[in-house]
């Protein structure tokens, strides 16, 4: 509140009063001083929400939605009609539950992964064990959802001898969409894993499919859409690179045609999970790393790469124990911000690990050169995750993920929101 005062009355104050005045303006900046640090530090609304019921509950992605707040993807036994459904959560800015919705069978279905179309629907990916070319066997699920969550149609990718499952998404700029995902034949021998990629029109309609790898195996974890109007795909490979598992990344065009590739790693297990297309045509890359870990675990690992795939520079973040990043974001200000997880690690005088954390969700925030900036271990008793995260319009990040309910395996979907200094709710 402001207050205006005469001036004549003023001038009729005596030194004493001018005396407490002075004393007490002071004392007001002060307090001013340590609200702006306080107003600073909590900017943004930060909050944290959870999702689900007496079971399983688990988010994997979150997207902003144009009409304003969120959309969650995931999974869900809480509310499932079978075993575990494929879950989608519309919330407003604040967390508020809008709509909660299930889909599936008798057996499991999750979505990985989830984007908005130019109309205002949402097409969720994932797997599904319920429908597709054998019962119990995993393909890719594709769902079309209305604005309100209700089924428009749902499509399967895959055969009666091998394995697939969904993990990223994209629209392709004239109403198509890519997916890719990982696939396993199974039958009549076992061979290898490949990068299974999916081309669908706006109806779910497969347009093309194509498989990626060597004589190793290879696994799909991500894609985006370039500044060049191309697509640019990552995962990880045994058959290429450097040692037994590297972060692979390649790019196709619209006709799934590979237009060059990139490995990055050393001469241990190095593994991709996310891939995020930057403001200067360059790309970020997340997942984990062994090979250049501080210590005798694997470490978070973020690379970063020009418009060509050649790499910039790389950075590992951890401690002691296991850091992982699962996905990735480039901030407004050309920023980079991590989510994973983080093993806590409080070991006694024989190295055991003593923490009854466990696994926190880990975030951090880091400038373009991959200075670290802030980061975050969020939890408490038990197990904490964070698959995916957003930036919010006030400029605070939205992190989901899952956290433990009870000791026979509960988890609810877990949501935080950070400020943009990288607090949490006080």
């Amino acid at each position: 509140m402001q207050t205006k005062v005469n001036e004549s009355r003023l001038r009729e104050r005596n030194s004493k009063s001018i005396c407490f005045f002075s004393m007490n303006y002071y004392a007001m900046k002060l307090l001013i001083i340590a609200l702006g640090i306080s107003i600073s530090t909590y900017a943004g609304n930060p909050f944290t929400k959870t999702y689900g019921g007496k079971g399983y509950d688990e988010a994997n992605a979150i997207i902003k939605v144009k009409s304003g707040g969120y959309l969650i993807a995931g999974k869900s036994s809480s509310y499932s009609n079978g075993n575990i459904d494929l879950n989608l959560i519309r919330i407003d800015d604040n967390g508020k539950v809008i709509w909660n919705k299930t889909y599936g069978g008798d057996n499991a279905e999750r979505a990985l992964d989830v984007i908005e179309t130019p109309k205002g629907e949402f097409i969720a990916v994932g797997g599904s064990d319920s429908y597709g070319a054998g019962e119990d066997i995993t393909d890719f699920w594709v769902i079309k959802v209305d604005a309100n969550g209700n089924l428009i149609w749902e499509k399967t990718f895959g055969t009666h001898h091998s394995i697939e499952e969904a993990y990223g998404i994209v629209e392709t700029g004239d109403g198509h969409y890519i997916i890719v995902g990982t696939t396993t034949t199974f039958e009549p021998e076992e061979i290898p894993s490949e990068i299974l990629v999916v081309k669908i029109d706006e109806n779910g309609n497969k347009i093309w499919e194509k498989r990626y790898g060597g004589e190793s195996s290879e696994e799909g974890a991500s894609i985006c859409r370039s500044l060049d109007g191309n697509f640019t795909i990552v995962g990880s490979t045994e058959s290429f690179g450097n040692g037994k598992w590297d972060f692979w990344m390649f790019q196709i065009d619209k006709d799934g045609k590979k237009l060059w590739d990139k490995t990055f790693g050393g001469g241990d297990n190095d593994m991709a999970n996310h891939v995020t297309c930057t403001s200067d045509g360059g790309y970020i890359l997340t997942g984990y790393s062994y090979s250049f870990a501080t210590a005798a675990s694997l470490d978070l690992w973020v690379v970063r790469t020009d418009s060509k795939g050649e790499q910039i520079w790389a950075k590992a973040f951890g401690g002691l124990s296991t850091d992982e990043g699962h996905s990735v974001i480039e901030t407004k200000k050309g920023d980079i911000v991590v989510c994973g997880y983080t093993e806590v690690w409080k070991p006694n005088k024989e190295n055991v690990n003593t923490s009854p954390d466990l696994i926190n969700m880990y975030v951090i925030k880091m400038d373009k050169n991959g200075n670290k900036i802030w980061e975050q271990s969020l939890g408490g008793i038990g197990n904490q995750h964070g698959f995916d995260l957003v930036e919010a319009a006030d400029e605070g990040i939205v992190v989901v993920g899952n956290t433990d309910t009870n000791d026979e395996g509960g988890s609810e979907c877990l949501l935080m929101k950070l400020s943009p200094n990288g607090a949490p709710a006080p």
